[in-house]
């Protein structure tokens, strides 16, 4: 459920529209399925090192998914991702006060995290490799991310879709760290992402509360 008083907007074509409203993909034909995901049923999570050799895993817990399928040319799919930057958890108040800080994300200024595909590519049996632009604060950069369907959804099913990926957060101008006096830095740069959406068929209107897993 999406969380009250946070919306992430969709502008994927719905079944019969010609195109996405930033004009990346054209579908032509009527067979786009809407599809949404969202914490509970989903999660985002993540990892990175942390003083060199000890790794940190961390959760988003308020985000919004939106999947165009389209089953007659997969090609043409999409999702859109978007993420509040202040609902990213690593299971310590002092760091993810530091996180949400103008020192890492400045949720303050910068709210949301976004992601846009631009290119799907299905590869083997449920496998597909997805191409897109990761927006951190005010910078874009292409991302890709390799998935698989778990579970091929219907009009009584649901769809499940698994997705890796890895970001350097230098990439998107995350560049705060701190020397050790042994050497090393006290924050690895590369930042892993793992995504789990239980997908349901989308709906408009309001979302209740999201509630913690």
């Amino acid at each position: 459920a999406r969380a009250a008083g946070w919306s992430a907007p969709c502008t994927l074509p719905r079944p019969g529209e010609d195109d996405v409203s930033n004009g990346m993909i054209s579908t032509g034909e009527p067979t786009v399925e809407l599809w949404e995901a969202s914490p509970p049923q989903s999660e985002i999570r993540f990892t990175m090192r942390h003083i060199v050799l000890l790794e940190i895993a961390g959760v988003v817990r308020r985000w919004h998914a939106v999947l165009g399928i389209d089953r007659d040319r997969p090609e043409r799919s999409a999702v859109e991702v978007v993420i509040d930057a202040g609902s990213l958890e690593t299971a310590s108040r002092e760091r993810d006060d530091h996180l949400r800080s103008a020192e890492f994300l400045d949720v303050a200024s910068f709210p949301e995290i976004r992601f846009q595909s631009t290119e799907v590519r299905p590869s083997t049996d449920g496998d597909f490799v997805v191409v897109g632009d990761l927006k951190v604060k005010d910078v874009i950069r292409e991302v890709v991310l390799a998935g698989r369907r778990e579970r091929a959804g219907g009009p009584d099913g649901e769809l499940v879709i698994t997705a890796r990926t890895t970001v350097d957060r230098q990439d998107v101008h995350l560049h705060w760290n701190q020397d050790l006096a042994r050497g090393g830095v006290v924050v690895g740069d590369l930042v892993g992402l793992e995504i789990r959406m239980r997908a349901r068929p989308f709906q408009e209107g309001p979302r209740a509360a999201a509630e913690p897993w």
